[in-house]
């Protein structure tokens, strides 16, 4: 609405073709803006319902954690269970987190735009339709008064028709009034509803991963490498043992081919050996 700088209260009064134009171009432009709005409020809206999601998927992971120590295959005690005890606790603290920032996008960014829309670009409507009905209103009266001077009628009719005029004026220009006031407003509330939703979303982001850096203390940092040590010793013991089992496995294979044949062979062939050869 860059034109709106142009559009002067004193020309409430003196209706010029012009200054219809620019009130034309500005409601125009008002309607482009609730368009706009309007979707961008679906994207925030969308940010935060997702958001919302990782909320409750967190939420169904934590409690999923917590019945891990009731599970058959679960050791009692131990380091896997005190581990998965403690990481789930922190999920959960993960998950208020996670809530505090879909909190915080709904009430800074979706808001603030849907009041806008709800208010402020409905309020120009309404002032639009006001003073498009007075503006009729004033012309009817000026016709009325211009009739009644051409037709010499009488000073009571006169008289009638110049109040009558009187007030369409004093109403079309009130109205005018308010609704240039009204347009002049909306060109600093568009800019400010604009960028304080964009900039309320940056800075929760922001805040919600310095919060988890901050929180990040020593003890934890401690424990999540004590978790990460014994994870790469599990890793690397379960490696070795893969070695000696496909060795040992090797190793019965071979030492058990003769056992398979329930006659055996005078001549000493392992029937497998037979059997290979045959398939060629």
């Amino acid at each position: 609405m860059a034109n709106t700088k142009k559009l002067d209260l004193s020309d409430a009064l003196e209706d010029r073709p012009e200054t219809r134009r620019l009130l034309a171009t500005l409601q125009h432009e008002a309607s482009s803006m609730r368009s706009y709005a309007s979707t961008l409020t679906a994207s925030f809206e969308g940010v935060v319902e997702a958001q919302t999601a990782t909320c409750r998927a967190t939420d169904t992971l934590a409690q999923h954690l917590e019945h891990f120590k009731e599970q058959s295959f679960a050791e009692k005690q131990g380091f896997i269970s005190d581990s998965v005890k403690k990481l789930g606790e922190s999920v959960q603290q993960l998950k208020s987190w996670q809530e505090m920032l879909a909190t915080q996008m709904d009430q800074a960014m979706v808001r603030p735009l849907t009041d806008f829309i709800a208010v402020d670009l409905t309020e120009v409507d309404r002032q639009r339709e006001l003073f498009e009905l007075a503006s009729q209103e004033h012309d009817s009266a000026m016709v009325k008064y211009s009739r009644t001077s051409k037709r010499r009628e009488t000073d009571k009719a006169r008289f009638e028709a110049n109040a009558e005029l009187y007030m369409a004026r004093k109403k079309f220009h009130e109205v005018a009034l308010q609704y240039f006031s009204t347009l002049k407003s909306l060109e600093h509330k568009k800019k400010l509803t604009m960028l304080n939703p964009l900039m309320s979303f940056i800075h929760a982001q922001l805040s919600y991963f310095k919060m988890g850096h901050e929180i990040l203390t020593d003890e934890m940092s401690r424990f999540l490498t004590a978790v990460t040590v014994e994870i790469n010793k599990l890793q690397g013991d379960h490696n070795s043992d893969m070695k000696t089992l496909a060795a040992r496995r090797e190793k019965l294979e071979k030492e058990y081919a003769s056992r398979y044949n329930p006659d055996p062979d005078p001549t000493g062939m392992s029937l497998s050996v037979g059997l290979n050869v045959s398939a060629y």
